[in-house]
Parts: C-alpha cells; structure tokens; sequence
C-alpha cells in the first residue's frame, strides 16, 4: 500500500479519501491553519448561546480530511462553537458543529422545519489516528483497531428548492458507536433564501406546511402505539416531553394524530405478517399426516393424541 503524505488548504477542493492509497496529515497543523477554530469571533444563529455557527460563507462542501480533523480535534472539548441545540429554518450558507451527547438520536439534527430534503447520496471513508496524525485507510481495517474511524458523509438536496443543499458526516467508533460530535452544513447557491416548506407529498386536503418528525420521536411514537391507542400515544408523548412548553421545535412532537395512526396500522401489520410467516405446528403434523395416507410407504407418523 502506498502511503502519501498531503498538504490541506482550506481552498483547495481535492483530496484523497478512496481506494489503495493512504494519505496522512496532522491535526495540529490544520486546526492551527482553519480560522474557524478561533472563538474569539463567534456569531450565534438567531441570538442562541446554544447554537454557535462554526462558519458562515462558504459554499464549498469539506472534504473527507477536514471533517476528520474538525470532528476528531481535542480542540472540541473546550471550544464555544459546539452547537448543543440544532438549527431551524436556516436560510444562508453555514456550518454547524454539534454535540451528539445532546439528542436522543443523532439523525434528529436533519429534522430542521425547512420541509422535505431529498438523499442525492452517502459517502464513506474510513482513518486511523496515529498520535496527532490521521492516516486514511480502507473497510478492511473496520472494526480491527481501537483507534480506527469511520466516516459517514450524508448529502442532501431540498426537493422544492434544488438550488439549496445540506450535508451530515458523522464518525463511528470502532464498535459502530457514534463519535461525540457530528458536522452539518448548509449551502445556498444562489444566495440567500428563506425555505417555505411545502404541505405533505401524500396530503389531498390539509395545506399545513410539512414539517418531519425527528428520528427518536418517530421511534418512539413507534413504541407508544404498540400498547396506546393513536390518541393517548400523542397524548403520553407529550407527557414524556415535559408538556408542550417544552417543545423547542416541531420536529419533537408528533406531527397529527393521524401519523400515530398511520404507525399503528404499519405495527399491526407487521404482526400479522409474522404471525402467518409462523403456522400452528399442529396444522402443519396434520397436513403432514394426510400427506402420508396417501402413500403407505412415506408413513411416519402414526398417532396423533391431543387434550381436550
């Protein structure tokens, strides 16, 4: 395998990051390169002391290196721009650094009440850290190593402004477990552009804009609705919630009642699908045996008793 040594600038597009070869570079010598790493000048998205913007400007996605040297910087621990809350509505170019500790699933940071995105693609790419180095490798070594990374960058376009992207890379430990921190980004093309989400692709009467629900309250509703009725399985989610004072955004709460329905039905039939993927053994004897009777020589079972 060939190893190569590279340089990062920050307006440089290129890197390597698949196949044979491994790259290596030292954290500390980007983190000292990348102005964003400064806190002197922070700039909070809307007046949130919760959610500090890494960057703003830039509508040029990272490469794979420097997302591994911003997410698995030790620099994080003690810097202001980690994000603890995620952003809503964003309507400009920016980037965000979130703490993963703070919500229940990390895939609820895309539940951003901006409407519905479209999945245009994941990237994966895999590091070994070496000191302060990081050395890139491949699938192989996954799972194999204590200090082994992988790298899982998710892109996004919004399916009724095409012009508007986003991107989430997330880094996974060894045993599958999401790193401490996630890397999202927004991009705005053409400038400038407050998001109107559009009502729900499967809605014939309601003109609500459509908001999705975060991943964990989807999962959880999930659950709810395996014992509750849709109704009080909205009304306990609340509850759990701590009331709906302390919603903070629309993403957390069940959209309607009628999603919950919607849930439930898919759970009943999921059991019945499993229920008949299972026959009643004692059908399945019996179909066995009238099988046998017809030819004498394939006769094994001879007697069937059964209770009353």
């Amino acid at each position: 395998m060939t190893t190569g040594f590279i340089n990062i600038d920050s307006s440089s597009d290129s890197a390597s990051e698949a196949g044979d070869n491994t790259a290596s570079y030292n954290s500390e010598e980007l983190a000292s390169s990348n102005s964003s790493d400064d806190d002197d000048h922070i700039k909070y998205y809307d007046d949130n002391a919760a959610l500090p913007i890494y960057y703003s400007g830039r509508n040029r996605g990272l490469d794979v290196d420097e997302n591994v040297n911003i997410l698995l910087s030790p620099d994080l621990a003690t810097s202001q721009k980690v994000a603890t809350e995620k952003p809503a509505a964003v309507s400009r170019s920016m980037a965000f650094v979130l703490d993963i500790r703070h919500f229940r699933d990390v895939k609820d940071v895309l539940a951003d009440s901006s409407g519905v995105w479209t999945s245009t693609g994941t990237k994966t790419a895999y590091c070994i850290q070496d000191n302060s180095r990081f050395i890139m490798t491949n699938a192989n070594n996954y799972g194999n190593d204590d200090d082994i990374f992988k790298i899982e960058r998710r892109f996004f376009k919004h399916k009724v402004e095409q012009d508007v992207k986003k991107n989430l890379t997330v880094i996974k430990n060894r045993d599958g477990s999401p790193h401490y921190y996630c890397f999202l980004q927004y991009q705005f093309t053409s400038g400038e552009n407050k998001i109107k989400p559009q009502t729900h692709g499967n809605a014939s009467v309601s003109t609500r804009p459509f908001k999705p629900s975060e991943a964990s309250t989807k999962t959880r509703l999930k659950q709810l609705v395996q014992t509750s009725t849709p109704k009080a399985a909205v009304d306990l989610l609340l509850e759990e919630k701590g009331g709906i004072e302390n919603i903070s955004s629309a993403g957390e709460f069940a959209r309607d009642r009628q999603q919950a329905a919607n849930f439930r039905r898919g759970v009943k039939e999921k059991a019945n699908r499993v229920s008949s993927s299972c026959p009643d053994p004692l059908v399945a004897v019996m179909d066995k045996c009238k099988m046998e009777q017809r030819d004498p020589k394939l006769v094994f079972i001879r007697e069937i008793s059964s209770a009353p």
